[in-house]
């Protein structure tokens, strides 16, 4: 899809929830300058993913760390993540941290075709039970299947601007319908799937 036309989409959809909107807000990378991710490498990330996720609310990282590596998912960690886990040591604001990647958690399983995409609320409640844990992902990598890539591209686009309003509505201590973290953590998701960064902590998300 033209990228201007996919950014009126966005801003007509913002503007009907009323979201403020910046018509100046450069476009986002063309799906020929970027590298998206593979069905299965998502699915891997994905299940990584509820290892770190877990480290958040106190599953000890030796034990995160041991299965990540039992399943071969470690290829999937942002660099961030593998120094943190190899440390064997988090901070209370990493755990924060860790938490709040269940937002990006909801995206992966949307652009997996196993849920929904509703950025004015949180991620889903059963999402952790449908992805494997402590066990064999073989079987659930190997039949993980992408949503199209302009689906992919236009929720890059929708969160890019979304990502600006809320960082906007903060500097102005403004209050709106979106929260920013799980904006920031939305975007970084469907920016690393669809090819943005390979590596999950350097997706750049300034605005």
């Amino acid at each position: 899809m033209d990228l201007a036309e996919l950014r009126r989409e966005s801003n007509l959809f913002l503007r009907s929830r009323g979201v403020q909107v910046n018509e100046t807000l450069p476009l986002i990378e063309p799906a020929d300058a970027v590298r998206p991710k593979t069905a299965q490498f998502v699915a891997k990330r994905l299940c990584a993913m509820g290892y770190i996720i877990r480290a958040g609310f106190g599953m000890p990282l030796q034990e995160v760390g041991e299965w990540i590596d039992k399943l071969g998912l470690g290829d999937t960690l942002g660099s961030g993540e593998r120094s943190i886990i190899g440390s064997r040591t988090i901070t209370e604001q990493q755990k924060i941290n860790f938490g709040w990647l269940a937002e990006g958690a909801q995206v992966l399983a949307w652009a997996l075709a196993m849920a929904e995409l509703d950025h004015f609320r949180h991620c889903d409640d059963d999402l952790a039970t449908k992805v494997p844990f402590m066990a064999d992902v073989a079987d659930f990598v190997e039949g993980a299947q992408l949503v199209p890539l302009a689906a992919i591209q236009r929720q890059a686009d929708l969160l890019y601007a979304m990502h600006w309003a809320t960082v906007e509505a903060r500097l102005h201590g403004q209050t709106g319908p979106l929260n920013e973290s799980l904006i920031r953590e939305r975007r970084r998701a469907v920016d690393w799937v669809y090819g943005v960064e390979q590596d999950w902590d350097e997706v750049p998300l300034d605005t």
